[in-house]
């Protein structure tokens, strides 16, 4: 086990019994180490894991209920800053973002912006000129934070800060919960929820073991993450030294190799994983960018029928639903092209089931007759021109006569007109 699974395996045993709260960045995170917890043994009963932000919600939820306050989703912050920059700083002049448009771009970086200032705790009356680069950046910020603040109040919502203040004035105000806090050592904290944390557990928290970072100073934005203690140095330790790590380490050597490409990449760790014969479960791979490698990783797997799981998932258009709904959505943004719905029925992800006693017709039949109704374009010209063809079939099919010229008589013309009805 590694150096934290190890201290959260240490405290599990210390505590067999008592409530254990684990604090961690995030719930994959944490449902990750409970799991290597289990696999290695250990008993983690009455171990809960949980953010820091599921803690505060919990200690304001039968508040912001009391009160009427509902609780303001990333999507409604968003369309409050673009809704605020578009009237109190576009176009207006004397103000640093007053010439650019109301674009993604610019309003992410301004809920950036204005969730970490507040959370650090600033309200718009804390900043000072002499804090920015020019006075003009100082009065659109402040402004941007003024009139945010004042729209939560006016609507009864509540964003992550808010719920932190009102969380630290909760649990100030009653002695702090008669369990075993644990902390992961890896938790980003701003000035709200390192208070938050403190206030909460009345300080009486312990912060897992990490492994050494040698040559380097912990980041500033994990206060808990201490570069010193019991923790043995690991080959990771030497990441940032890594001229200077023994050649001979008691947890075996680190293997570097270099690939030509991200796929041939992917594809060098899972020869080496098939090749050692490591048992998948036991493997984790860390990435740097895990949309590309995520991706590049499932369709490896796939090809080779692998077991993997994806900590973060997998982009939704490897699944059917996810390719089908992605199609319809091109095929709706094309004025309904009679070409992206071929390629969607082509792509084998709708299901098709019978009709009455009319069987369901084949994506390949189905794309030959899209394409003889020259449909074109236009979501109108669907029904009006397959209905022609239906109307054509079943006059050929009462017409007596011969056949035609490909040997098509009343039968084929009947069958045909149930196929484009079901169509």
């Amino acid at each position: 086990m590694n150096t934290i699974l190890t201290s959260l395996a240490d405290a599990c045993r210390r505590h067999p019994l008592a409530e254990k709260i684990f604090i961690v960045p995030s719930h994959r995170i944490g449902h990750q180490l409970s799991e290597s917890l289990v696999l290695s043994g250990t008993n983690y009963v009455n171990l809960r894991v949980a953010t820091l932000f599921d803690l505060a919600l919990d200690a304001v939820s039968l508040q912001l209920a009391a009160e009427n306050i509902s609780l303001l989703s990333e999507e409604s912050a968003l369309s409050a800053i673009e809704d605020i920059f578009e009237s109190e700083i576009h176009t207006k002049d004397g103000l640093y973002f007053g010439k650019l448009e109301p674009g993604v771009g610019i309003v992410s970086a301004l809920h950036r912006a204005l969730s970490d200032l507040r959370l650090a705790g600033v309200q718009f009356g804390g900043l000072r000129p002499a804090q920015f680069v020019s006075p003009e950046k100082h009065k659109g910020v402040t402004t941007m934070l003024e009139k945010y603040e004042a729209r939560l109040s006016k609507n009864g919502q509540a964003d992550e800060s808010a719920v932190y203040h009102m969380a630290i004035d909760a649990v100030s105000q009653k002695s702090a919960a008669d369990s075993i806090w644990i902390v992961y050592p890896r938790l980003a904290l701003s000035f709200l929820p390192h208070r938050f944390l403190h206030a909460l557990t009345a300080d009486k928290f312990v912060v897992l073991d990490i492994e050494p970072l040698v040559g380097l100073k912990p980041p500033q934005q994990f206060p808990l993450w201490k570069n010193e203690g019991a923790a043995s140095e690991t080959q990771f330790s030497w990441i940032g030294s890594p001229r200077l790590c023994p050649k001979a380490l008691k947890n075996g050597p680190v293997d570097l190799f270099h690939a030509v490409g991200s796929t041939n990449e992917v594809k060098e760790v899972l020869r080496r994983v098939l090749y050692g014969g490591l048992p998948l479960d036991s493997v984790e791979i860390a990435c740097i960018d895990y949309q590309k490698y995520s991706s590049l990783l499932y369709l490896e797997q796939q090809k080779r029928h692998l077991g993997v799981t994806f900590g973060e998932g997998i982009p939704s258009s490897f699944s059917a639903p996810g390719e089908a709904l992605l199609g319809f959505i091109d095929w709706i943004q094309s004025d309904y092209s009679v070409t992206e719905l071929r390629n969607l029925v082509s792509a084998e992800v709708l299901s098709r089931k019978n009709i009455g006693e009319t069987p369901a017709v084949g994506s390949q039949e189905i794309i030959r007759i899209l394409r003889s109704a020259n449909i074109g374009w236009g979501r109108d010209r669907y029904v009006s021109l397959l209905t022609a063809l239906v109307k054509d079939a079943e006059e050929k099919a009462r017409a007596p006569g011969e056949e035609d010229d490909a040997d098509r008589g009343q039968e084929w013309y009947a069958d045909r007109a149930k196929r484009l009805t079901w169509v």
